[in-house]
């Protein structure tokens, strides 16, 4: 038996690199266009931001792209729709470091249906809330593991399944990224073993796929 470490990815819509979200609250700022100001969750001295769509009421508004820009460096870029100087309605944001959200947006979160495609080649596809992974969807690993079940606050919790690349799986309960509950485990020659788990490990019986 494989071990299964929590799982715990924080998707901070944008937030320049470096900033601490904690220290800031969030704030209109004015983009490249006069009267025309965009809405920042966290934003940094020193940022910037261009705006290529129209300007309503003082505000980006509708189809265009905004580019966040800090000490003269490209830090995200969001393509897609805004109201009231927020994203709101279907859109993609980039990160400077190679990740990506595609989906649906509400007040500048990604909430609804989208695709989070990390840097390193992991990508976790299905329900967001307030940027978290929160509902069912699937995270497919770039070392070939998959999870396919319920998320909550982007831990697997509730029911799914595990996929380990080397053909054995977990299918059953899950709470904060370990199997929790009732579940089976399937070796990759076919051996099962069914029972209770805590905490990650089987409560009663040992595991030996060989």
């Amino acid at each position: 038996m494989k071990s299964l470490f929590s799982i715990v990815m924080i998707c901070l819509l944008l937030v320049p690199l470096g900033v601490n979200a904690a220290a800031v609250e969030a704030e209109s700022i004015d983009t490249d266009k006069p009267n025309c100001k965009i809405w920042n969750e966290v934003p940094a001295k020193g940022e910037t931001v261009s705006w290529s769509g129209e300007c309503v009421k003082g505000y980006a508004s509708g189809y265009g792209t905004a580019i966040w820009s800090l000490n003269d460096k490209e830090t995200q870029r969001y393509e897609g729709i805004l109201k009231k100087g927020k994203c709101t309605g279907i859109g993609t944001l980039s990160f400077a470091n190679g990740n990506k959200y595609a989906g649906d947006f509400k007040d500048n979160k990604s909430t609804g249906k989208g695709t989070f495609t990390f840097a390193n080649g992991d990508k976790y596809e299905g329900d967001f809330v307030d940027s978290d992974f929160h509902g069912n969807g699937t995270l497919s690993f770039a070392n070939g593991d998959k999870y396919e079940g319920d998320f909550v606050h982007d831990n697997f919790s509730g029911k799914g399944t595990f996929y380990y690349a080397n053909g054995e799986r977990y299918k059953g309960g899950f709470a904060d990224g370990n199997f929790q509950g009732k579940g089976t485990y399937t070796c990759s020659n076919y051996k099962e073993f069914k029972g209770n788990f805590e905490s990650g490990l089987p409560v009663g019986f040992d595991i030996k796929c060989n």
